[in-house]
């Protein structure tokens, strides 16, 4: 082959490891802010913003997220993203109702790991009620769920989300986030994130 035919072949080869060497990255830019309806943040960001962000579902009964049906006084919680469900656990809990508690703000999984090893899920409230001070502590630095900002939200199974407070945020603090699961269409609690957890 002589060199002027050769010349397009090598550039080509040289082009094509050139371009094998090259790395490719997806950068994804969400600055704390950028999740919070109506704010204004500096530059561009490229993320989805349903990154790592369950949804936030409709409320039937024009937004009401605790109903009572007025013939059986039977109590129905709805609970369509974390702020909802954070005001259900400090509800029940400062209410001393352990089996609305049970029932329908503990999470399915979580009674059930309950069971599997050999315990009642009714003990849950009792865990809990002791830190009622530092639950409200932690969830009182994340007001918005998962939408608070710079919370960070991680999918950890099917139908499960952690939600985790910056570790600037920490100190004194026994929880430093919740994991909250999916179920039935609405979202439940599955425990409390302790600094060792994360």
């Amino acid at each position: 082959m002589t060199p002027r035919r050769a010349a397009p072949l090598l550039a080509a080869l040289a082009a094509a490891a050139a371009a094998g060497c090259v790395e490719e990255r997806v950068v994804h830019r969400r600055p704390p802010m950028a999740g919070l309806q109506g704010a204004k943040v500096g530059g561009v960001v490229t993320s989805d913003p349903n990154y790592f962000r369950p949804p936030e579902l409709s409320l039937p009964h024009e937004g009401i997220i605790r109903v009572t049906d007025p013939d059986t006084g039977e109590v129905t919680l709805y609970a369509k993203s974390g702020r909802h469900l954070f005001s259900h656990i400090l509800a029940t809990l400062e209410a001393d109702e352990r089996d609305l508690f049970r029932d329908q703000v503990l999470s399915e999984q979580t009674r059930q790991q309950f069971y599997e090893v050999g315990r009642s899920p009714d003990e849950a409230f009792d865990m809990l009620l002791p830190d009622l001070h530092q639950i409200r502590a932690t969830l009182s630095r994340m007001p918005a769920g998962e939408l608070s900002p710079q919370v960070t939200t991680t999918k950890v199974g099917r139908n499960r989300f952690r939600l985790v407070l910056p570790r600037s945020q920490w100190q004194g603090l026994t929880y430093v986030g919740v994991e909250m699961v999916f179920e039935r269409s609405n979202y439940r609690l599955g425990w409390f994130v302790r600094p060792s957890d994360v």
